[in-house]
């Protein structure tokens, strides 16, 4: 493996100073794969599709949680954000977040993302919804590149020069739809537009929409006229579930009927949809409703702490981002991931809830939020 054509081969025990947490692993990484092969745990990542496979000891079973870290890590690269242009903050936003705020520089970043073993695949930023408000976010997707990470971000109202950066540099752009279908289609279209361009590392283009009670009318629209975007410009609809924080306490909690009716008008329509993996429990019920094939492999339930992990504007990391009720785990003092973060008695603790709290289908729910 000597040739960096072929791929660097990483032969690792993780020890985190405790014999107990010891995971060996090996990973094969070139320009296009991360390849990773463990007693527990093995995955094949590509890097341009973002198409990932996992199993556990073989390939026909799971695993429960990852040993040797997280796959996907959450980074809050802003806590700025206007909202949407002429409407200002969005009422529902579960940071709170305003015009006023704090930027992540990019020396932070720089050690957050350092902090995480190999293994990481993916990192998704929480930014602002038009992707200006933190300037260093361009070199953090750029250093993302270097270490072999994929950037993903959310975005709901999109500029040209913004959409011409990200297109150069993120694998996944999911715009989000606040009842605004017009500037919806814009964001997509600049996209689009870019995408096609030689150099351009974006794949794929997703239309995220809230489930809230009070959001139900806008997210039957989209569906109504989701064939007018331009044709294979959109990989999916993906659905979100309300978490009712920070500003999200003043909407109402969609009833599974309600949600169901939404499966269900996707389906008639045609229409490719995902969920976020605090679905998961709506979704099993949903599907068992229709009278349809539940598919169990392909919808992944609550992952916080098990193969995710986040980590807030501060530098401060979490299970997820709903879960920031304590102090969290400051970058500054990690020097061993696994013994400070991954093994670390509030991870471990997070990470037993959530493997605990089952549903009567044996499906993973929230342990902190109704969902």
């Amino acid at each position: 493996m000597g040739s960096t054509q072929i791929g660097k081969m990483i032969t690792k025990m993780m020890n985190g100073g405790n014999k107990m947490h010891a995971r060996p692993f090996r990973l094969l990484e070139t320009t296009g794969h991360k390849i990773l092969r463990s007693p527990e745990v093995n995955y094949v990542f590509n890097k341009r599709t973002g198409h990932m496979a996992s199993w556990g000891k073989t390939p026909e079973e799971d695993f429960a949680f990852s040993p040797i870290g997280p796959f996907l890590a959450d980074v809050e690269v802003t806590t700025c954000c206007g909202g949407l242009p002429g409407r200002g903050p969005c009422s529902f936003c579960y940071k709170s977040n305003r015009p006023e705020g704090l930027n992540m520089p990019f020396a932070l970043f720089k050690a957050v993302l350092d902090a995480f073993p190999p293994t990481l695949t993916q990192i998704a930023f929480g930014a602002d919804a038009s992707c200006e408000a933190n300037p260093d976010i361009w070199a953090m997707m750029d250093y993302c590149r270097q270490k072999g990470v994929i950037p993903n971000i959310t975005v709901a109202a999109l500029g040209e020069e913004a959409a011409a950066r990200l297109s150069e540099r993120v694998g996944a752009c999911a715009v989000s739809h606040y009842g605004d279908f017009a500037l919806l289609a814009d964001s997509i279209c600049r996209l689009q537009q870019h995408k096609a361009r030689p150099g351009a590392t974006l794949r794929q283009i997703v239309i995220h929409q809230l489930l809230a009670e009070e959001t139900v009318a806008e997210a039957h629209n989209l569906l109504e006229r989701f064939h007018e975007l331009p044709q294979g410009a959109v990989h999916a609809v993906v659905f979100l579930s309300l978490k009712q924080r920070g500003r999200g306490t003043s909407l109402t909690l969609l009833t599974q009927k309600q949600f169901t009716g939404i499966v269900q008008a996707a389906m008639d329509r045609g229409i490719p949809m995902g969920f976020d993996s605090c679905s998961a429990p709506k979704v099993v019920r949903a599907y068992k409703t229709l009278g349809r094939i539940v598919p169990l492999a392909l919808i992944s339930p609550c992952e916080s702490a098990c193969e995710s992990l986040y980590c807030n504007v501060e530098g401060r990391f979490y299970p997820c981002s709903f879960s920031e009720d304590g102090p969290g785990i400051s970058v500054a003092g990690v020097r061993d991931f696994y013994r400070d973060v991954w093994f670390h008695p509030d991870t471990a603790a997070f990470r037993k809830r959530v493997m605990g709290n089952l549903d009567k289908n044996a499906v993973r729910c929230c342990p902190i939020c109704e969902v």
